[in-house]
């Protein structure tokens, strides 16, 4: 049996700025590889990973997240591989992450963080290699 090694290597932040006088400001608590998703089997779904998203800015701000496939430079896997969620339970209830940006959670509090926790499943067929996808988390305030 083949593995295939996923790892979530970039997250960028995008911030929104609105006319308001305040700020908003994203911290997120990954290291400086991002997330690791570990070894996964075809048809296996890896260990679910959480992320912690702060708004260190003054402003009140939606929090939302999008993403792009999956890729090892000549092969890709679809965005929609990786769930996300703001309260895991399971993969199959978690929402399928995409290229358009979906809102987290809605004012998100000056100071407050957001959990967000991500997992990825191989599809059947899916070629064996090493992917990386880019997840982007945008504060909007």
């Amino acid at each position: 049996m083949r593995n295939w090694l996923f790892g979530l290597l970039l997250i960028f932040v995008s911030l929104i700025f609105s006319a308001d006088a305040q700020t908003c400001a994203l911290s997120i608590n990954t290291s400086t590889t991002g997330v690791l998703f570990g070894l996964v089997d075809m048809e296996g779904t890896s260990a679910v990973n959480s992320t912690r998203v702060m708004n260190t800015g003054e402003a009140t701000a939606d929090l939302s997240i999008s993403g792009v496939d999956w890729s090892d430079g000549t092969h890709t896997m679809p965005v929609g591989q990786t769930r996300w969620s703001s309260s895991w339970s399971d993969y199959d209830s978690a929402t399928a992450l995409t290229n358009a940006l979906a809102q987290v959670t809605p004012l998100l509090g000056a100071g407050s963080f957001q959990e967000v926790f991500l997992a990825v499943r191989v599809p059947a067929g899916q070629y064996a290699s090493t992917y990386s996808q880019t997840i982007t988390f945008t504060l909007e305030c």
